[in-house]
């Protein structure tokens, strides 16, 4: 299990825009539950929702988050969370909801759709450290989604390790994706079309495709194929390449 020790978040970390919610089914799969007509008002610290097959009951962990996007569960007391247009990689307390921010994430573009999109880890993690993430990036080419790996050394990331650049590179601001999935040692990865739709059904580039990686970054065979796509594209196409890792993990 992952060490719950860190030192506690100072007052003048504390943030008030979101607030960060797990949930957990109380009372199982239940075929007869009618799905709510609306959304609960999530203002509080616990509501419950109902689905045609499980009510979930929903809990506030933590607060002062600016748009959490991605968890990545520690242990059960510890996870990562990603706050998505400010760049911010935080350890939280599922217990107490206190935030211990990480440095050495690489600064992102926030605005719109764009930030730190998505954090996963090793399968290995207790062992090697590795956590991926991808975040939106501005150069004088234009924007584009980038994946890494970094090693998690206490509140510092270090050893950062470029896996991937999405190409080609765009001046708007829009549908970066992205989610990441670890798997049999490899890493998939959804990436969004950057509303421009005509690019995801276009082999020759990266945009609104589902590309798998090895985990330590080798592309697989990244030939030019006959038909003018490249080997390690798996799936086309997708839009916002902000799809579940469970869709991810049967890709």
């Amino acid at each position: 299990m992952f060490d719950d020790g860190l030192p506690k978040v100072p007052a003048s970390h504390v943030r008030a825009m979101a607030a960060l919610t797990v949930c957990v089914v109380t009372c199982g799969f239940a075929s007869k539950l009618l799905a709510q007509s609306a959304a609960p008002d999530t203002v509080g610290s616990c509501w419950t929702y109902d689905t045609p097959d499980a009510r979930f009951r929903a809990i506030v962990v933590a607060r002062g988050l600016t748009v959490p996007v991605s968890l990545a569960f520690l242990s059960d007391t510890q996870a990562l969370v990603a706050e998505r247009p400010i760049g911010w990689l935080d350890y939280v307390s599922l217990r107490t909801g206190a935030l211990t921010p990480i440095d050495g994430v690489p600064p992102v573009i926030g605005q719109v759709d764009g930030g730190l999109l998505d954090v996963a880890l090793h399968p290995d993690f207790a062992r090697n450290r590795w956590i991926y993430y991808a975040y939106a990036e501005r150069t004088d080419s234009g924007n584009a989604t980038v994946v890494e790996r970094a090693s998690l050394d206490g509140t510092h990331l270090t050893d950062r390790m470029r896996l991937l650049s999405v190409h080609p590179y765009i001046d708007n601001v829009n549908q970066f994706g992205a989610r990441l999935v670890l798997d049999h040692g490899y890493l998939f990865i959804a990436i969004g079309d950057r509303e421009l739709p005509a690019r995801a059904q276009d082999l020759s580039t990266d945009l609104g495709k589902i590309v798998r990686l090895r985990e330590d970054g080798i592309i697989l065979r990244r030939t030019e194929l006959s038909n003018g796509g490249m080997e390690y594209i798996i799936e086309i196409p997708i839009r916002a390449g902000a799809l579940s890792n469970a869709t991810l993990a049967h890709a």
